[in-house]
């Protein structure tokens, strides 16, 4: 069992507005979720920066998960932050403004004791950083891998160049139809495993769940059935820490392991979705996560 996961991605100050209220500068970032996700099952170390306005509050209540936060930076100047409108579609985002601040040209640098970790995440960021962060680490099991479209546009060679480096690629649904050029989900996975993934492709489909592609197989997994989602922000990010963090927790990467990967890592997302940003995990237990996990395992044998 490997117990440690490092976790490249934005700490983040999000304003959010759905059908079921408003919030302002709430705890976010794609880095907040995954490690959040990834606390159930292992020790995420988040490779981050943060401005001088960061709520102490925030930074306890990562601590208080377990969630190591030395290799985060702190800046002058003003943590990165995002506002943004859901309407009654949970897959619709209207984008209202995005402010970089203290991200702007920030480059990662990992302390000596966090370079030999084998199992990482890198969430969505400009591919020169994660190269940036890849050419530090020494020992490497698994590296899982996220994008958005943005970067696909003005990045795509460097994007091709750092998709033979990593062992499962993520991508939603849109960002894999663009990155591909296929209309067809099926085609687009394949296509991208092709480009040289070492083990699997995950196209991340919102409310209508998850397709894993493979040499070996492919899996389609549905979403936990929901009747309420408060706020969508940070799905995509929990579904890969809980990914991650199971398989970090079991020490294997298999097709039987990647499978029951792809389940908590849509058990963690369904259970981040209920509350506005990060609060659901203030009140989470691991027992939550399980009996979630056998419900999903009922709703989807046959």
């Amino acid at each position: 069992m490997n117990n440690k996961i490092l976790i490249f991605g934005s700490l983040a100050l999000d304003s959010v507005e759905t059908p079921f209220g408003k919030r302002k500068n709430i705890l976010g970032g794609s880095a907040t979720h995954a490690a959040l996700s990834a606390s159930y099952f292992a020790t995420p170390i988040i490779v981050s920066v943060i401005g001088e306005d960061f709520p102490d509050e925030h930074t306890a209540f990562l601590k208080k998960n377990k969630i190591n936060i030395k290799n985060v930076e702190i800046k002058k100047g003003k943590t990165f932050a995002w506002e943004a409108k859901y309407g009654d579609n949970p897959n619709e985002c209207e984008v209202l403004a995005t402010y970089v601040n203290v991200l702007q040209g920030y480059s990662p640098s990992l302390l000596p004791e966090h370079q030999d970790i084998k199992y990482v995440f890198l969430a969505n960021n400009s591919p020169s950083s994660q190269i940036d962060l890849l050419n530090q680490l020494k020992a490497t099991e698994l590296i899982v891998w996220d994008t958005m479209t943005f970067w696909i546009d003005k990045y795509n060679d460097q994007i091709l160049k750092i998709l033979p480096r990593v062992d499962i690629a993520l991508f939603n649904d849109l960002e894999a139809r663009h990155f591909s050029r296929e209309t067809n989900l099926m085609k687009a996975g394949k296509k991208i495993l092709s480009k040289g993934v070492k083990k699997g492709v995950i196209i991340k489909k919102g409310e209508h769940g998850a397709v894993l592609f493979t040499r070996s197989f492919t899996m389609h997994l549905p979403a936990y059935p929901l009747e309420e989602v408060k706020d969508p922000t940070g799905a995509g990010d929990s579904f890969a820490g809980g990914l991650i963090g199971f398989l970090a927790k079991t020490g294997e990467v298999n097709d039987k392991s990647l499978k029951k990967a792809m389940a908590y890592g849509t058990i963690t997302a369904s259970l981040t979705v209920e509350e506005f940003g990060a609060d659901r995990f203030k009140k989470l237990k691991k027992e939550d996560i399980q009996k979630r996990f056998l419900e999903l395992k009922k709703l989807t044998g046959f």
